[in-house]
């Protein structure tokens, strides 16, 4: 949410965060791609933009024991309150194999939706333009000249 910006009822405007289908690793958090991925285990992670903060892992996590990346970046706690953000949202998938993905598996889709909360007095889908009258002798026959008065 946004305090420095409010909508027509004085309420500040913001996103809501919708997540899909998600799940937390099998691996255990002291194994070796738990300790250099440390991030896999919070599905949702915000971090004040910093240039030198790339990667989730952090640099080269295959050449550091752990500990890196987000896990240690939020240990600062840093404000996130008027100031810009990075939102690292966190995917996650165990496939456990049904008789129908076999040979190839079809389709398993992950995401979030980011949805508008407050930025609008009424839904944007009303916005529409009205339809114009129509008869059936101008859609029938264009050539001919309309005689339903629109």
């Amino acid at each position: 949410m946004n305090p420095n910006k409010t909508n027509h009822v004085g309420q500040p405007v913001g996103y809501k965060i919708l997540g899909n289908v998600n799940c937390l690793p099998l691996a255990s958090p002291d194994s070796v791609i738990g300790k250099r991925a440390g991030f896999m285990y919070s599905h949702l992670w915000v971090t004040q933009n910093c240039e030198a903060e790339r990667y989730p892992a952090g640099d080269y996590p295959f050449q550091h024991e752990g500990g890196d990346g987000l896990p240690r970046w939020t240990q600062a706690d840093r404000s996130l309150e008027n100031t810009d953000v990075v939102m690292w949202y966190v995917f996650g998938l165990n496939h456990i194999p049904r008789i129908e993905d076999w040979p190839v598996m079809p389709v398993e889709r992950l995401g979030f939706m980011l949805k508008p909360v407050g930025f609008f007095k009424r839904s944007p889908a009303m916005d529409v333009a009205p339809s114009m009258p129509t008869c059936l002798r101008c859609n029938g026959n264009p050539s001919e000249p309309c005689t339903c008065g629109h």
